[in-house]
C-alpha cells in the first residue's frame, strides 16, 4: 500500500471522520492536521505503510473519536503496525488528557 492509497482512503471518509470528533473538541481539530498526522505516521514507518488502508482508517477513527492527536509533539496516540494491520495505541499523555477531561 502506498501513502497515496492510505490518504485517498482517509479522504474518501472525510465526513465520517469529522463526525466522530467529540462536539466539545470540534474547534480544536482541523481536517488538514488530522490528515497530515496520518500521512506523517505512514511516512515514518515502513511497516505501517504495509498495513491495509482499512485498518489505518479504523485506527485513526478510534483515536479521533477519543479526541486525541496522532503522533507529533503531544504524544497522545500512535498508529502501530501489528501483524499486517494497523492498531491504535493511546500513550501516557493521551490517557492523562482523557482523565483530565473526565474530571
Amino acid at each position: 500500500m502506498s501513502l497515496e492509497t492510505a490518504i485517498a482512503t482517509i479522504d474518501s471518509h472525510k465526513q465520517a471522520i469529522i463526525a466522530v470528533v467529540p462536539h466539545t473538541l470540534k474547534d480544536q481539530f482541523e481536517w488538514h492536521s488530522m490528515r497530515q498526522s496520518v500521512a506523517l505516521a505512514i511516512r515514518e514507518s515502513d511497516k505501517l505503510a504495509k498495513c491495509s488502508p482499512e485498518s489505518i482508517y479504523a485506527s485513526a477513527m478510534y483515536i479521533f473519536r477519543l479526541g486525541l492527536n496522532i503522533g507529533g509533539h503531544q504524544q497522545q496516540a500512535w498508529l502501530i503496525p501489528y501483524g499486517g494491520k494497523c492498531k491504535p495505541q493511546i500513550g501516557a499523555q493521551g490517557k492523562i488528557e482523557l482523565a483530565y477531561r473526565s474530571g
